[in-house]
């Protein structure tokens, strides 16, 4: 075993190693392995230079080591390792791979190794050419080939294994070259690129194939793969791994027993935690348990990175398959995925691997099908196998991602809760040494654990016991209330800002066209509101929406003039033509970035570009600094009113005015876009009843639609069967006759929307005992759904402020008599207004209701308020007439 003692100076600390050998006799089968009295084993690390080259050195070099010690027995004390610095794991390495501490491990080794021992060089870094021949790259200086070449020379053994992943690696070959030495190099002599990583694909082959599969043949797999990496990266092949013609049966060692292997450090506390769960006789109460979840990202300095994702769930009934069915989203023509694994556990203890014929690929993602959207985002998709209660399902997975757009710059978003409880959760970011990680964690007070190397830094942040989160209904998006993480590389929106402003700025020119077309769209009109109106209809009603948004056109709006050209973009391109056009006319707009739907969460203090997802403008007034709202996808939003998926969240407005700039003011702002009032949003139906002697009904209904509720069913009367979607807007009775429905002119944007609806129903009055009784045909109350339960966890989403006026008033023929009417009813509270007035006379009465809702988000603690106004209003007596028949005398 290894001790090792830490000495502090000044300016360094050194790792003196002292080494002792116990020999076991039950470990005489793994030193003296295939004849061979030792094995001594020599991995270098080169430097790195920067963190991309550092996290590559260190990947191959750690994995090496691992693979020795877990799948071939080596003991530690058989393997020399020299890395730059402590490396990631400080326990495996025995020294920094300076040019002294190599000559002096290599002598060692050559004094102590006998004739019948293996000697095993792994050699991973950069090298340079230089006057007196290649020189490998090391911390402090460098080392000759040469030199190193002749101390190599000195080790006398019955065979040698040496692999070297470095710039014109294949100089070795020719001066090394032997009997009994197997050579391999990751590049010709003349080569100097070593793009692919040929040592970690060594590595790669080396655990993925069987561990008895000859080094030749390990060689020509990865010479293999090498050849598949250039091809995926659609780049010409540099490099050319090259092998040695002495030592084709030459092997790292004899390959231990399963039962002998080593598990891997960190899979100890995975293992434990699967066995306890396993072996647990009362079953959570729940359709599953995620056991273990991590997120690993590794990002380069180009913001080039790699996710890397591990999942293990407890299935405990048929619900719970469902987490069975693995998305994996990637950005085509950005990101390459690899399945490390995937299995199920059974509860017999029997693994069954994924079949990866069964693993779908190139899928569109849903949203983007139903928008009818151009993107590059794509899914891999597979379902575990022979999935049953009490099972373990176990899969894990990476993506390799060419970066932002941003280039050198990394963001995230990460959200670890589900409906279902998980037990452990793990997110390692590991960035540059010259960044520092931004991040704000949402739900519960966590810090990450931070560990510095030469070239990076790696913040691990760890929790445990995640409650599952509560599914209620007209709760907000899950984004906005699961826990999450979000993370950055950058310290201030400014150059985040500054970066995107570029992208925009030049796509707003103007043509001859676009001032032709804006001039003859404005005749007559004189003032500036009435200009913006015009614009906005026609960039809202001509421009047909199609979201082509592939490569850089995802973030990126096309030209103002291409836009007016074709005729169609997506929120972007709007935007940007509108933009363009006031421009003519001297009046100035602003894009705007929005979170546009269900989720509204911006952390202001991340900076981020992935919290939005929509374009829209705002637009000056020139008056107060009033700025009028606009989006140009909403082509049936009347002007001057505000799609409600807009409305009271966090925007980024964008200021493109160079002037601004030089006059030292910031080229963005943080505003809350508007929310519409109550009475804004108003659906007010007035409806008169004629009740017959038949006991039959005829009624005669008009409908007014403002705000939100004009623009929402203005659309679907453009785009639906006008007859079903109107009975269904005021639920009305399977057995009635719709025999009148009008509408006003759906293509004038006017502010609002007016219906006529005439529908007749027999037998619609109805006895109870000596009573009849008329139903009111109220529409269906609202957020009903809100009354299945007593109590509340998640604030409730409403989506806008709104009001519903209706007013009903019937008369009676001579044979009945109002017996009761519902009771006039106040209630006001923080949530809303509910009230209920009623007037009467002999024949005939009418019912006035309003139910008003305040705000669009309600917070938990408000539940009980919402809910009484519901159920008041829901009551039986106060939905029904009570009428009874004049007794004759």
């Amino acid at each position: 075993m290894k001790v090792r003692n830490l000495v502090f100076t000044k300016n360094f600390c050194q790792i003196l190693q002292l080494k002792t050998y116990v020999v076991f006799l039950v470990s005489t089968s793994i030193l003296l392995q295939s004849g061979f009295a030792s094995n001594q084993v020599l991995i270098i690390g080169g430097a790195g230079g920067d963190k991309s080259f550092y996290d590559r050195f260190w990947k191959a070099t750690s994995r090496f080591h691992n693979i020795l010690v877990h799948n071939y027995g080596y003991d530690s004390d058989q393997i020399n390792f020299l890395f730059e610095d402590n490396g990631e794991d400080p326990t495996i390495v025995d020294g920094r791979s300076t040019k002294r501490n190599i000559e002096n491990t290599l002598n060692r080794i050559s004094h102590n190794i006998g004739t019948s021992d293996r000697f095993i060089l792994f050699w991973v870094g950069h090298a340079s050419k230089s006057e007196i021949g290649l020189k490998l790259n090391l911390p402090g200086r460098d080392l000759s080939l040469l030199a190193v070449s002749k101390l190599i020379n000195n080790v006398s053994v019955k065979e040698m294994v040496l692999i070297c992943d470095f710039p014109f690696s294949g100089r070795v070959i020719p001066l090394l070259e032997g009997k009994n030495r197997f050579i391999v190099t990751s590049c010709t002599a003349r080569e100097r690129h070593a793009r692919s990583g040929f040592s970690n694909l060594f590595a790669d082959t080396l655990e993925n194939e069987p561990s008895t599969i000859p080094l030749v043949d390990v060689f020509a797999t990865t010479q293999d793969l090498v050849e598949k990496w250039y091809r995926n990266d659609g780049s010409y092949q540099s490099e050319h791994p090259q092998i040695g013609s002495g030592g084709e049966k030459a092997s790292l060692g004899d390959v231990v027993s399963e039962k002998q292997q080593v598990v891997a450090v960190g899979e100890h506390r995975i293992e434990k935690i699967v066995k306890r769960a396993r072996e647990q006789k009362k079953l959570p109460d729940s359709m599953a348990v995620v056991l273990w979840e991590s997120d690993t990202f590794d990002v380069n300095e180009d913001s080039s990175y790699e996710h890397k994702r591990r999942r293990i769930v407890q299935i405990l009934n048929r619900d719970g398959e469902k987490f069975g069915t693995v998305s994996i989203p990637y950005m085509r023509n950005n990101d390459d995925v690899t399945i490390h694994h995937a299995w199920t556990l059974k509860k017999d203890g029997k693994r069954v691997n994924l079949d990866r014929s069964k693993i779908t690929k190139d899928l569109m993602p849903p949203e983007a099908i139903e928008l009818g959207m151009f993107v590059d985002a794509r899914l891999q998709q597979f379902t575990m196998p022979e999935m049953s209660e009490g099972c373990i399902i176990d899969y894990e997975y990476s993506s390799r991602a060419r970066g932002h757009l941003l280039r050198g710059d990394f963001w995230h978003q990460i959200y670890f809760q589900t409906e279902v409880p998980i037990k452990n959760y793990q997110l390692i970011v590991k960035i540059p040494v010259k960044k520092n990680l931004q991040y704000a964690v949402h739900g519960r007070n966590i810090k990450p654990n931070i560990v510095g190397t030469t070239h990076a830094r790696t913040y691990t942040f760890q929790i445990a016991d995640i409650p599952a989160l509560s599914k209620e209904p007209l709760m907000p998006a899950i984004q906005d209330v699961a826990y999450s993480i979000s993370l950055s590389s950058l310290d201030s929106w400014h150059r985040l800002i500054e970066w995107y402003t570029t992208l925009i700025r030049e796509q707003d020119q103007v043509t001859p066209a676009i001032e032709q077309e804006t001039k003859k769209l404005l005749y007559g009109a004189f003032t500036q509101k009435e200009k913006i109106k015009r614009l906005f209809y026609f960039v809202a009603n001509n421009i047909k929406y199609v979201a082509i948004e592939l490569g850089i056109w995802a973030i990126k709006p096309h030209a103002a003039s291409r836009i007016l050209e074709e005729g169609y973009g997506d929120c972007k391109d709007k935007s940007t033509l509108l933009r363009t056009m006031l421009a003519v006319v001297g009046i100035k707009s602003y894009p705007v970035l929005i979170s546009a739907g269900e989720s509204r969460r911006v952390v202001r203090e991340i900076p981020s570009l992935s919290y939005f997802n929509h374009m829209i403008l705002a637009v000056e007034t020139g008056k107060n600094n009033d700025l009028i709202w606009l989006d140009p996808t909403a082509e049936n939003c009347a002007f001057g009113d505000f799609p409600s998926e807009n409305q009271d969240r966090w925007t980024l407005v964008l200021d493109l005015d160079d002037n601004n700039l030089g006059q030292g003011q910031q080229p963005y702002r943080f505003l809350k876009s508007p929310a519409t009032t109550a009475d804004r949003n108003l659906k007010r139906i007035k409806t008169e009843i004629r009740v017959m002697d038949d006991f039959s009904v005829k009624v005669s209904q008009e409908i007014t639609l403002t705000g939100d509720f004009n623009t929402r069913i203005r659309n679907r009367l453009k785009h639906r069967n006008n007859q079903k979607f109107l009975r269904d807007l005021i639920n009305l009775n399977n057995r009635a006759e719709l025999t009148r429905a009008d509408t006003s002119n759906l293509d004038n944007m006017a502010s609002q929307l007016k219906l006529w609806l005439d529908w007749n129903c027999a037998d619609y009055t109805f006895a109870i005992g000596r009573q009849f009784v008329l139903n009111l045909p109220w529409v269906d109350l609202p957020y009903a759904e809100l009354m299945t339960s007593s109590q509340r966890v998640n604030p409730i989403f409403l989506g806008k402020t709104s009001t519903f006026e209706e007013n009903i008033s019937f008369s009676l023929p001579l044979q009945f008599q109002i017996e009761s009417l519902p009771k006039d009813l106040q209630i006001r509270n923080q949530t809303g207004v509910l009230d209920v007035s009623t007037s009467r006379q002999k024949r005939s009465a009418s019912i006035k209701r309003k139910i008003q809702f305040n705000n669009s988000v309600i917070p938990a603690n408000q539940f009980s308020e919402i809910t009484e106004i519901l159920k008041v209003a829901s009551v039986k007596e106060n939905t029904r007439v009570l009428l009874n028949k004049k007794t004759e005398k």
